[in-house]
C-alpha cells in the first residue's frame, strides 16, 4: 500500500499539465473541515506540477497571498517562479523566507531546497559575496542532511560560481562531481542542466574545446532521456533557450558566424523569461557596436535587466552604451 501511495505522489507531482488541469478542481471543495487540508494539498500539488513545467506566471498568481503560516513548500515554489519571472531580489527574500519556515518545520529537505532557491537567485542577481556565504552556511550543511541530490546541486552552484570567475578547471570538478552525483540518483533534469552550464566552461576553454560535440551530447540526452528515468520539466523552453544563448555567443566569438548569432538572439529576445529576453537583447546590442551601429538593443536589454535585478546584465548594456565607438564587445558569461 505504501509504494501505491508513492507512486500515486510521484506521478501527481511530475504528470504534466494534464494532472494540473484536473487539480484545478481542488478550488470547488470547501475550505471546511477535513477537505480544507485535501484542497490546501493539492492546489500546492498543482503549483508544484506549474513550477516544473516553467509556467510561473501561474505559480505566482497561486502564490501571491502567502503568509508566514502557509508552509516553506509554497515560499519555495515562489521563489523559483520570482527567479525565473519577475525578480531576482524578491526571489533572494521569498527564499529566506522559505528557509527559515523549512527549517521551524523540521524537515532537511525543504531546508536544502530553500537554501538552493535562495543561492541560485543571489547568483542570477550577481551578488556573489552573498551567494557563497548562503551555499555555505545554508545549502551546504543541509544538503548533506537531505539527499545526494542536494550535494549534487550545491557542487552545480559551486561550477556556475567557478565560471563567474573564470575558473574553468574548477568549473569543471564541480560539474563533474555534480553530474556523477545526478547520473546516480537517476535525475534527469540535474544532468540536463549540468550539461548545458558546462558549455559556457568549454567558451572559457576557447574554440577548440569540444562545444560543438558537446552540444551534439547535449541533443543525445534530450532524445534518449525520459523514457526509464525520472524526468520533472520535459521540452522545458527555459533550458533550451539557455543552449541557443550559448551557441550564440560562440557563433559571435569563436567562429564569428555573425548571421547566426543575430539569428539565435532574436530567437531568445522574444523570450518570455525576462533574464532570457535581456540576455538576447544584450547579444543583438554587442552585434550592434561590434558593426558600427547604435547598440539601440542595449537600451531594451537595460530596462528588461534592471526590473528584474540581473546586474551583470545591468553593467554590459551600460558599457555598450557608454562606449566611444565601435569595438570588439567582450564575451558574456551566464549561468
Amino acid at each position: 500500500m505504501a509504494a501505491v501511495r508513492g507512486l500515486l505522489a510521484l506521478r501527481l507531482h511530475h504528470g504534466g499539465r494534464g494532472v494540473a488541469r484536473v487539480l484545478t478542481g481542488a478550488w470547488l471543495l470547501p475550505p471546511v473541515g477535513r477537505l480544507r487540508a485535501v484542497r490546501r494539498r493539492a492546489l500546492f500539488t498543482r503549483l508544484t506540477v506549474l513550477s516544473k513545467a516553467g509556467k510561473y506566471r501561474a505559480v505566482l498568481r497561486g502564490t501571491g497571498r502567502l503568509t508566514a503560516t502557509s508552509g516553506s513548500t509554497p515560499w519555495i515554489l515562489r521563489s523559483a517562479a520570482l527567479r525565473g519571472s519577475a525578480s531576482l531580489d524578491e526571489a533572494v527574500d521569498a527564499g529566506a523566507t522559505a528557509w527559515t519556515l523549512a527549517r521551524a518545520e523540521g524537515h532537511p529537505v525543504r531546508v536544502a531546497h530553500a537554501a538552493f532557491q535562495r543561492t541560485l537567485a543571489l547568483m542570477w542577481a550577481d551578488r556573489l559575496d552573498e551567494a557563497r556565504t548562503c551555499l555555505e552556511q545554508r545549502l551546504e550543511p543541509y544538503a548533506a542532511l537531505a539527499a545526494n541530490r542536494w550535494v549534487a546541486w550545491a557542487d552545480f552552484v559551486r561550477g556556475g560560481l567557478a565560471v563567474r570567475e573564470g575558473d574553468a578547471e574548477a568549473a569543471t570538478a564541480h560539474f563533474r562531481r555534480s553530474e556523477d552525483r545526478f547520473r546516480g540518483e537517476a535525475l534527469d533534469d540535474g544532468v540536463s542542466s549540468v550539461l548545458v552550464a558546462r558549455l559556457a566552461v568549454l567558451r572559457l576553454r576557447g574554440p577548440d574545446s569540444g562545444f560543438q560535440e558537446a552540444l551534439e551530447d547535449i541533443e543525445r540526452f534530450r532524445r534518449t532521456s525520459g523514457r526509464q528515468r525520472l524526468r520533472y520539466a520535459r521540452r522545458h523552453r527555459f533550458m533550451r533557450h539557455a543552449v541557443l544563448l550559448e551557441r550564440a555567443e560562440f557563433a559571435r566569438v569563436h567562429t564569428r558566424d555573425i548571421d547566426e548569432a543575430r539569428r539565435l538572439y532574436e530567437e531568445v529576445a522574444a523570450s518570455p523569461y525576462p533574464l532570457h529576453a535581456a540576455h538576447g537583447h544584450l547579444g543583438l546590442a554587442m552585434l550592434e557596436a561590434e558593426h558600427r551601429h547604435p547598440p539601440e538593443h542595449a537600451r531594451v536589454a537595460l530596462a528588461v535587466a534592471d526590473r528584474i535585478g540581473a546586474r551583470r546584465h545591468v553593467r554590459h548594456a551600460r558599457a555598450l552604451l557608454a562606449a566611444p565607438g565601435p569595438g570588439r564587445a567582450p564575451e558574456f558569461f551566464f549561468c
